[in-house]
């Protein structure tokens, strides 16, 4: 989970400028730099605490998180306004606020 208490976000926090700075240089490419740099990340973590899957695991847990909280809190709520915006592409299918798991059975 991302949401570190505020002590534990400031030498993390003090970085991310400079790291997206260069992330977004212009002239380079943007996936290959954000690739570069959450892999050299990993490799570095990597190589401090030494191989084993529980570090593996650990890893790619939280980059799954990662992955799974930046849907959930930026890209589904920015798909649900261009839906509203430009039509559904599902007509048959309730909109998502009345969906449940009940009615994909």
């Amino acid at each position: 989970m991302p949401y570190l208490v505020a002590d534990e976000r400031v030498d993390i926090e003090s970085i991310i400028p400079d790291l997206s700075a260069a992330i977004l240089t212009p002239g380079t490419t943007l996936p290959g730099n954000l690739n570069f740099a959450v892999s050299s990340l990993v490799n570095e973590i990597v190589e401090d605490r030494g191989e084993s899957y529980a570090l593996y695991n650990t890893i790619l847990g939280a980059l799954e998180c990662s992955k799974l909280e930046i849907y959930r809190r930026m890209v589904a709520p920015y798909e649900d306004e261009k839906q509203k915006q430009n039509g559904d592409v599902f007509k048959s299918a309730l909109p998502p606020s009345q969906t449940t798991l009940k009615d994909f059975n």
